[in-house]
C-alpha cells in the first residue's frame, strides 16, 4: 500500500490479510452482523478497505463497496449515492474515521434512519484484539452472492449486481489466462476498489495468481500521476491498469512539464 501523501509503502502479506480478516468476520458477527447481511464499504484507505473487504467475505456477510466520500456536503455525488445505495440495503456505513470531516454530516443525514455508521480505525483496532477460529468461519456454496457491485457510472437510482463466488472466480480464471498466467512483476494500479476492474481485475485476479500488488489511492493518482510510472519501474511490474481519463490525465501532465519525465 503506497502511503497518501508519500512515497513510501506499507507492506502487508496475503497470510496478514487472512489473519487479520478473520479477526474482522469475528467481530462483525459479535456485534450482530450475519452471513448474508451486507456492510457498506467506503474507507479510502487501501489496507483498510481490503481488510474490511475479506472479513466480510470470511464471515459470510456481502460487501457492498462504494465511492469514497471526499466532501463534507450532502448534495455531492458520492453522498447522494451513498445514500440511495443504503436505502436499498439498509446496511452499517463504514468510513475510515470519526475524525473524517464528513463523518458529523453523515451523521446528521442520516439521523433517525437507524443507519449504523462506524470507523474503519476503530473497527480494525477491536478487531485486533478479538478472536475468531477456524471452525467459525462461514463456509459459503458457489452460488451464494459473494458482492453486490454497483456501476460507478449509475445515473438516478443505483442498480446492484449481485455477483456469486462462482461469478467471481469464472471472471478471475478468465481474465488470469487473458494475462497469460501469474506474472513475475506484480501489478502496480491506482483504480479505486468500487470499480469493477479496479477490485475484480486489478486485486482478485493477482490475489488469485500469487501475485504481489502495489496499490496507489485514486486521489494520489490524481495530484501525482508520475508516481504510478515511478512505481511500475521500481518494482518491475509486468501488469498495471487505467481509465482512458486516467491516460489523458496522465499524457496532460507530462505535457505541462514540456514532454520531459520528471526527475
Amino acid at each position: 500500500h503506497v502511503l497518501a501523501g508519500s512515497d513510501a509503502e506499507d507492506f502487508q502479506s496475503y497470510l496478514d490479510l487472512m489473519h487479520q480478516a478473520k479477526k474482522v468476520a469475528g467481530l462483525l458477527f459479535r456485534k450482530g452482523v450475519f452471513p448474508g447481511d451486507h456492510v457498506i464499504l467506503v474507507p479510502a484507505g487501501s489496507r483498510a478497505f481490503l481488510t474490511l473487504f475479506w472479513g466480510c467475505i470470511m464471515g459470510g456477510i456481502v460487501p457492498v463497496p462504494l465511492p469514497h466520500v471526499r466532501s463534507a456536503k450532502a448534495e455531492s455525488m458520492e453522498v447522494q449515492k451513498l445514500f440511495s445505495v443504503w436505502s436499498l440495503v439498509e446496511a452499517p456505513i463504514v468510513l475510515d474515521s470519526k475524525d473524517e470531516q464528513v463523518y458529523p454530516m453523515l451523521s446528521e443525514l442520516f439521523k433517525g434512519t437507524g443507519a449504523s455508521i462506524l470507523a474503519a480505525d476503530e473497527l480494525l483496532l477491536e478487531a485486533g484484539v478479538t478472536s475468531f477460529g477456524d471452525e467459525e468461519l462461514y463456509t459459503p456454496s458457489t452460488e451464494d452472492v459473494a458482492i453486490l457491485q454497483f456501476s460507478s457510472g449509475s445515473t438516478g437510482l443505483p442498480k446492484g449486481a449481485e455477483i456469486t463466488h462462482a461469478n467471481l472466480i469464472s471472471n478471475i480464471k478468465a481474465k488470469l489466462k487473458a494475462e497469460g498466467g501469474p506474472k513475475e512483476g506484480g501489478l502496480v494500479t491506482w483504480l479505486p476498489y468500487f470499480h469493477d476492474f479496479g477490485l475484480f481485475g486489478c486485486h482478485l485476479m493477482p490475489l488469485y495468481g500469487g501475485m504481489q500488488q502495489v496499490k496507489m489511492a485514486p486521489s494520489q493518482f490524481a495530484r501525482r500521476p508520475f508516481l504510478w510510472m515511478e512505481k511500475i519501474h521500481q518494482h518491475r511490474a509486468a501488469i498495471t491498469g487505467s481509465t482512458n481519463t486516467g491516460m489523458e490525465h496522465l499524457v496532460n501532465f507530462l505535457m505541462l512539464k514540456g514532454g520531459g519525465v520528471p526527475q
